[in-house]
């Protein structure tokens, strides 16, 4: 009898899924020294973290695209929201320092080239296990002025693991199964 009890508690927890919890702010897995920065000119200030990170464009001159990135592999599927903001001191516009979000690679900016010199919003977007995200402070010309922007009120949201209805019934005949089983051999016992 015990071996089936046993039986029947390993089968509950290896069909049972472990959840990951939710990250509020830059912890955990967002811890900000498990980010990789990359730096063209520009800073990355983690000083304020887990509250927030700031990012700040090239103004080296010369003419020269730049970017400042802060980007981590996702430790499971989920979705990422944050707070930003963003204020260019460049003499020209928003345009010439744009700020932004990357997914392997591939860049969504944020601010608007045609905006005021200050910006915020809020910004949130999917990601699967082991995707490469991160944010981007870039420089069309790392000359006249820097952008600086501030990622905040960050949170990092697993995708629920909740089985599909056939693994509930796979699960459910399964211990049906084992208590059938235990049944039978408590009867034939006795």
């Amino acid at each position: 009898m015990k071996k089936i009890m046993l039986f029947s508690s390993a089968l509950l927890m290896s069909l049972s899924l472990s959840a990951h919890a939710v990250v509020v702010d830059f912890t955990g897995d967002y811890d900000v020294t498990n980010w990789t920065t990359t730096l063209d000119g520009g800073s990355i200030d983690t000083s304020n973290a887990p509250n927030d990170i700031v990012l700040t464009s090239s103004d080296l001159g010369g003419g020269a695209a730049s970017s400042q990135t802060f980007t981590i592999a996702a430790a499971t599927a989920g979705t990422v929201n944050f707070f930003w903001q963003f204020n260019t001191q460049d003499v020209d516009d928003a345009s010439f320092d744009p700020f932004g979000w990357l997914l392997n690679g591939a860049f969504t900016s944020l601010s608007d080239d045609l905006g005021n010199d200050f910006q915020y919003g809020f910004e949130t977007f999917t990601v699967a296990a082991g995707d490469v995200f991160g944010f981007s402070a870039n420089s069309t010309d790392s000359q006249l002025g820097v952008a600086t922007s501030k990622v905040q009120n960050f949170v990092f949201e697993p995708v629920s693991a909740v089985p599909e209805p056939s693994t509930y019934a796979l699960m459910l005949g399964g211990l049906g199964l084992v208590g059938f089983m235990a049944a039978r051999r408590r009867k034939q016992q006795a």
